[in-house]
This record gives structure tokens, C-alpha cells and sequence, in this order.
């Protein structure tokens, strides 16, 4: 059993926010950012800012959020060995999820 957000985080390689109880959508994305594996966030309450999780260097993705142009371009930078959109399979966007 764990007693806080961050010893159930440690070592983690993705967070799954799956509540919108206080005391996870107020994490300090920083502060658990030093006890993950990875900095990969999947908020499925859309609790969370976006941009204060991406600003703290983490991959933050959303359920249901619309993607915007800088989200595809940031997603785009980590697809065809970072040359970015343009050489992806058909339909490799879509099934990357919502963020």
C-alpha cells in the first residue's frame, strides 16, 4: 500500500490520472518529476493544465481533448526518427490518442 502520489509514482513509465480528487490534480508535476521513470502523464479526467505539465518537460496527454497544432508538431518531432510529420504511415497520427 502506498501513502502518497509520489511512492506510487516512483519509477513509474507512465501516470494515469484516472480521479480528480485534490491531492493528484494539485501534483507539483516538477516534484514527482524527480520519482518517475518517465515523464508521461495520461489525464483521463481532464484535471490537469496542459501546459504547466508540458512546461515541466513532461508528455502530457488528455482523453477527449481536442489535439492542437503545437501538440501535433510536438508529437510529430518524436515520430520518423525526429525528421517530424511527413513520412508516417497512413493513419500513424490517429492512433496515438488524444492529447
Amino acid at each position: 500500500m502506498f501513502t502518497s502520489a509520489e511512492s506510487a509514482a516512483r519509477e513509474a513509465d507512465v501516470l494515469l490520472l484516472l480521479t480528480e480528487w485534490p491531492e493528484f490534480r494539485n501534483l507539483d508535476p516538477s516534484l514527482i518529476g524527480k520519482t518517475v521513470a518517465q515523464r508521461k502523464i495520461a489525464d483521463g479526467r481532464n484535471a490537469l493544465v496542459p501546459e504547466v505539465w508540458r512546461e515541466a518537460g513532461w508528455d502530457y496527454r488528455a482523453l477527449g481533448r481536442p489535439m492542437t497544432y503545437d501538440t501535433v508538431c510536438h508529437i510529430g518531432r518524436g515520430l520518423n526518427g525526429g525528421r517530424g510529420l511527413g513520412a508516417e504511415p497512413a493513419g500513424a497520427l490517429a492512433t496515438m490518442g488524444e492529447s
